[in-house]
């Protein structure tokens, strides 16, 4: 957002492949929708499938971003996402839509909903999650790429989100990426079931919201006590993964991993323990190894790093000498 208000943050234009891009994000969503009993359609059988001239890492942040808050906001019924080919020369012109029947927007909110860290009603970020940032930068998004991100909804009957985008196209290859590869290797991730010890509630959301996009079902804990509890209190083999922030009140990370392995449980010298830290120097990944974690992740994290360090310990079983 920061980026975005100092207009430091350039669209990076390239070849498209919105059919490819569609098939990811149902792929994406398509767990945690089921997860939650819903059905998730994806309609764009009225697109050609051109090469587009476009940014499709910022085109696919927005729908990753409106379509997360449908499955969120949703408890019944369903998600659609639409797009349909408006114009075909000598652009082509596309509207796009997320429509969902979920807990909708009241009238009086509707007016803000695009402003940063706003949301619906006050107590959305307790019930639901959230920061009230991911619409207000789609928002932006979406103007920086010449459309307008709009809204219809109904408190308790659902929202629709839509924008209509102009498109040149290219004849430019589709460069070759570990995209489609990261969707395979990290298919086993839907599922998963991580810990996460995290003191900054910021931090929290967004590492939950990473993690979820991959599959994994997250359980929050605000310091190393808490997250030693959590742990404690569930049945052997609950968690696949804990990931420990260094830095807590209450109880660091370091001894909250030293009392994990040392609990007693079935699990506790087994279960994978990755430390997170601001620190990248050698001598906190020493003590992190030492109070026996599998790994260190500096923060801010880089998303490609922490599946792969994650996959490496739930592949190999993570279990500690």
């Amino acid at each position: 957002m920061s980026r975005i208000e100092s207009g430091k943050l350039e669209l990076n234009y390239g070849a498209l492949d919105l059919t490819q891009l569609l098939a990811s994000l149902e792929s994406l969503f398509h767990a945690q929708a089921l997860e939650k009993g819903l059905t998730m359609r994806v309609e764009d059988g009225r697109i050609r499938n051109r090469i587009l001239h476009a940014d499709s890492l910022r085109l696919n942040q927005v729908l990753v971003n409106i379509i997360g808050n449908a499955v969120k906001f949703t408890d019944q019924g369903g998600i659609t996402v639409r797009v349909e080919e408006l114009e075909t020369e000598p652009r082509a012109v596309l509207h796009f839509s997320v429509a969902d029947s979920g807990i909708g927007i009241d009238q009086a909110a509707m007016s803000r909903i695009f402003n940063p860290f706003e949301q619906a009603e006050a107590s959305t970020a307790s019930s639901r999650g959230g920061t009230g940032l991911g619409l207000s930068i789609s928002y932006r998004l979406v103007q920086m790429m010449g459309g307008v991100l709009g809204v219809r909804s109904e408190a308790g009957k659902g929202s629709e989100f839509f924008f209509t985008l102009t498109f040149d196209y290219t004849s430019e290859e589709i460069p070759e990426t570990d995209h489609t590869k990261e969707q395979v290797l990290h298919a086993d991730f839907y599922g998963r079931h991580i810990l996460l010890a995290e003191d900054n509630e910021l931090n929290r959301e967004i590492a939950q919201t990473l993690l979820g996009m991959h599959g994994f079902t997250v359980e929050c804990a605000a310091d190393g006590q808490k997250a030693l509890e959590c742990f404690c209190s569930g049945e052997p083999g609950r968690f696949d993964a804990v990931l420990m922030d260094i830095r807590m009140p209450v109880m660091d990370g370091l001894e909250a991993a030293r009392r994990i392995r040392t609990s007693g449980r079935p699990d506790a010298r087994t279960v994978p323990i990755i430390a997170l830290s601001a620190n990248a120097f050698d001598e906190d990944s020493k003590k992190s190894l030492e109070s026996g974690m599998n790994g260190h992740i500096s923060k801010p994290i880089e998303v490609d790093k922490l599946l792969e360090v994650l996959e490496k310990c739930i592949g190999c079983g993570g279990g500690v000498s």
